[in-house]
């Protein structure tokens, strides 16, 4: 917002006489002086493009280092506190001492100028982004305002869901290979007289069917649903009179608030890599969908030999 000093000037009374009315004032030139600004006049800034340079996590806050393209040619570097894996749409504001969601912080600058006061006004609609009437100032002075069209930045969810369990890998009786991992955290329990299965805890599983290969090992490479493994499905299963949703193929199971949950993993690929005896498997469908890792060995499907399964300790971002 630009800032004016004003002056004040006293203007002399009228005077009233009973020949007429007359007035006296001032000398115009000393009625006021001239209006002065804190800052000079802002300089437009049009956003033509965006690209994040870097994420830090503190808690559930992110800290985002974007660099901002104009179409004037100036450099405009936003470090901007988000509560979200990605970039929240809001008005944020300068930060100092106690970061939040919210706030730019040291380190936003416009042409090496450090940014410290004024609005930066971002609207998010999915992965579009604009920004319109903004006002930054700087620490020498400067003020501009910015404008936008559509930009895209795209944001990853900050870690996987880490599988540390691998609970089953086989050749099954079509060839092929049966995957089973798990985070942990939960306890299954069977009732034999009611046929009820509950639950307890909280954790995921993910089943992974792979098609068949030459020699029934797990072999690297990237693994698309359908051609390179078995995508999940839904099917109805009979017994007597009762029907109920059954699942093959490849599976996300959620165990949450007593119960399991089961979702057909249709769509993302599987990459799979080795280090010596040590896998990785990953499977990432974008910020909607799964995005879950498993770090281990599967002795069974080596090809290069069975191995002891190593524990691993994970760590988030």
């Amino acid at each position: 917002m630009k800032r004016y000093t004003f002056k004040s000037f006293l203007m002399a009374a009228a005077t009233i006489t009973l020949m007429g009315v007359g007035f006296s004032s001032c000398d115009p030139a000393d009625s006021h002086d001239e209006l002065t600004g804190k800052y000079a006049a802002p300089t437009q800034l049009n956003i033509t493009s965006a690209s994040v340079l870097d994420k830090t996590k503190d808690g559930n806050l992110r800290t985002f280092t974007i660099q901002f393209g104009t179409s004037e040619g100036v450099t405009l570097n936003m470090v901007l506190v988000s509560n979200q894996y990605y970039l929240v749409g809001t008005g944020y504001t300068y930060g100092t001492s106690a970061i939040k969601n919210g706030n730019y912080i040291t380190g936003s600058t416009i042409n090496g100028s450090q940014v410290t006061s004024g609005t930066f006004n971002v609207a998010k609609n999915g992965d579009i982004y604009t920004f319109a009437l903004s006002a930054l100032f700087t620490e020498n002075g400067s003020a501009y305002r910015i404008n936008g069209g559509e930009v895209t930045m795209e944001f990853e969810p900050d870690d996987p869901i880490y599988l540390t369990q691998l609970l089953r890998a086989e050749v099954q009786a079509d060839g092929t290979l049966s995957v089973l991992m798990s985070t942990g955290g939960y306890t299954t329990n069977f009732d034999p007289t009611t046929y009820n299965t509950t639950y307890s805890g909280e954790g995921n599983d993910l089943l992974l069917v792979f098609n068949a290969s030459e020699d029934g090992k797990l072999h690297p490479g990237t693994y698309s649903p359908g051609s390179g493994y078995v995508a999940g499905y839904e099917y109805e299963e009979s017994w007597g009179e009762w029907t109920w949703t059954a699942y093959a193929g490849s599976l996300w199971y959620t165990y949450a608030d007593g119960a399991q949950t089961t979702n057909v993993v249709d769509h993302g690929d599987v990459v799979v890599t080795k280090d010596g005896s040590i896998y990785t498997i990953t499977i990432d469908q974008g910020k909607e969908g799964i995005y879950a890792q498993y770090k281990g060995s599967i002795p069974d499907l080596d090809p290069d030999g069975a191995a002891e399964a190593l524990e691993l300790t994970f760590g988030g971002a």
